[in-house]
């Protein structure tokens, strides 16, 4: 849950480790995901920046990355130009906001350095500071490149004025923060004016609802977990808080505690697990999960993110492969019928070759029609065996190896083609399935 208090932990996590960072690398791992190698503390570290928008998150790892050398973006040639090669002077959090604000500077020589002396060298090459702003915001997230005059360099997502009129993120448009939202500062609430504002919400709603509805920052997880600090329960609906008169009171002691490590820096990372599935992740301990999840603690609030991603991303290759069991389970299936089909079909292209055999049979009890014996199960002419339905008078034999001989043409015909297009579609399964199995 990357909510307020998870960029504030990272914030202080990048303070800490990355300041005066050199940027060596810039990597584009994929559309939307960008990391940066960075030399900081004596050693190599990615910092890696998604907006994906089923799990935008910012982490540090050190983990080797790669990306696709062939997909080089317009954002990504000025990440070099700007970022690659400088350092990291500052990583300020937008109080109460899910955005960090990478500052970098870079020392950017014109082409004309080095070809006087030093001091001439010196009097073309000139500062350029830019700050990589990452909006981590579900569906909205973005990762921002801003030069120093506040315009937008680029972006890895692109917002054009038809997608939002209130906020288009595009190259050379002033950089705008996200609208902010019409919510209570939870920083130094206190009982009266916390009543005030459960009194104005909407009676039915629950606590934690009404915290996140109304209060600046608060995720629904930390609402829950101010609900259960206060009272034990998660589940609260504000008649029950209201009907309390020590509520308000607790309330407001209970968002300090949970908003403290902004100002403290004591952060407390853990991951929370139960039946072996990560359920949460979170910079201070989660109260409300203990005896229904294992808390697993860690030393920094990167190495909980990359350990609950680690997690969905096992979890994801399971659900993968269920679903890709499944898929290749039912184009095995169809494989078979068509199969099974070009083996009807082959077998009336068996009987097709027999259509003038049936020709000839018919002509010959034709031929001797009044020296066969009534039931006679069969006719003997020069050696070629003629079997005879006995039910049948020798005239109805001769009609029905006719009328077998008319179906036998007509399948010649059509045969060819039905073979052709059910061979193409066998062999169109069996390439479909080598592929389900295979697809990552």
């Amino acid at each position: 849950m990357f909510d307020v208090l998870t960029i504030a932990a990272l914030a202080d996590e990048l303070g800490r480790r990355l300041i005066d960072g050199r940027v060596q690398k810039v990597i584009q791992i994929d559309p939307a995901t960008i990391a940066l190698e960075v030399y900081a503390e004596q050693r190599r570290v990615n910092l890696v920046a998604s907006i994906s928008g089923n799990a935008p998150r910012l982490f540090i790892t050190a983990t080797r990355l790669s990306g696709d050398a062939e997909a080089v973006t317009p954002l990504l040639l000025l990440l070099r130009k700007y970022v690659r090669g400088g350092r990291i002077v500052a990583v300020p959090q937008p109080p109460l906001e899910r955005i960090l604000r990478i500052g970098i500077v870079k020392r950017l020589v014109s082409d004309d350095a080095g070809h006087g002396d030093a001091g001439e060298a010196d009097e073309v090459s000139q500062l350029a500071p830019t700050e990589l702003i990452i909006e981590l915001m579900g569906r909205r997230s973005n990762v921002i490149l801003v030069d120093d005059r506040g315009r937008v360099l680029d972006a890895l997502k692109r917002v054009t004025p038809g997608m939002s009129a209130a906020r288009p993120v595009l190259p050379g448009r002033p950089y705008a923060p996200p609208p902010g939202q019409e919510k209570i500062d939870p920083r130094g609430l206190d009982a009266a004016r916390i009543e005030q504002l459960l009194r104005s919400a909407d009676p039915p709603a629950s606590l934690a609802t009404a915290i996140v509805a109304l209060v600046a920052g608060f995720s629904p997880q930390m609402a829950r977990e101010v609900a259960f600090r206060s009272f034990g329960r998660v589940d609260l609906t504000l008649a029950d808080v209201l009907a309390r008169s020590d509520a308000c009171e607790r309330l407001a002691g209970t968002v300090a505690e949970v908003l403290a490590p902004l100002t403290t820096g004591r952060w407390e990372p853990a991951v929370y697990v139960r039946d072996g599935a990560v359920v949460a992740f979170a910079p201070i301990r989660l109260r409300s999960l203990e005896g229904t999840a294992v808390e697993e603690p860690f030393s920094s609030i990167s190495a909980a993110i990359e350990r609950a991603l680690a997690a969905d991303a096992a979890a994801g290759a399971a659900r993968h492969a269920e679903r890709r069991r499944r898929l290749v389970e039912e184009i095995a299936r169809a494989r078979e019928r068509a199969e099974a089909r070009v083996l009807s079909i082959r077998a009336q292209e068996e009987r097709a070759r027999e259509a003038e055999r049936l020709r000839e049979m018919g002509e010959l009890i034709y031929a001797h029609l009044y020296e066969i014996p009534a039931e006679s199960a069969e006719l003997v002419v020069g050696g070629v065996r003629v079997p005879l339905d006995p039910t049948l008078s020798p005239s109805e034999n001769a009609q029905a190896y006719f009328e077998r001989y008319r179906k036998a043409k007509s399948a010649a015909t059509q045969v060819p083609g039905l073979l052709d297009r059910a061979m193409l579609e066998r062999d169109y399964l069996a390439q479909l399935e080598a592929l389900a199995r295979l697809a990552e």
